[in-house]
């Protein structure tokens, strides 16, 4: 399912899935993740689809990726989990510091 945790799996009684959109191409240089606010679980998201994860989760997320012009990119945003979740990525220049601190924040 994608979930990490040292301590215990996460039994959700509900899941969905996640799905990304963003204009441009190369998506699949996007790097994407879902973490857990309410228990210690990280997920990623590749190919602008996530596997199950729990609906009616706290979640921060995060998608970030370099551009050909060497720019770091990021979308951040913080969520309660829905069934059928939709995010229209919107990707700002940031600088490498902040985009390491939003990971770090994760």
């Amino acid at each position: 399912m994608g979930f990490v945790s040292a301590a215990r799996i996460h039994n959700a009684s509900s899941t969905t899935t996640l799905t990304l959109s963003v204009n441009g191409t190369n998506t699949q240089n996007i790097q994407s993740y879902i973490s857990f606010s309410n228990f210690k679980g990280l997920v990623r998201i590749t190919n602008l689809s996530s596997g199950g994860i729990p609906v009616g989760e706290a979640v921060k997320f995060v998608a970030f990726a370099r551009k050909q012009t060497n720019d770091y990119v990021l979308h951040e945003q913080s969520f309660t989990t829905t069934n059928n979740q939709q995010i229209n990525l919107d990707m700002q220049v940031v600088t490498q510091s902040y985009l390491l601190s939003a990971l770090a924040a994760l």
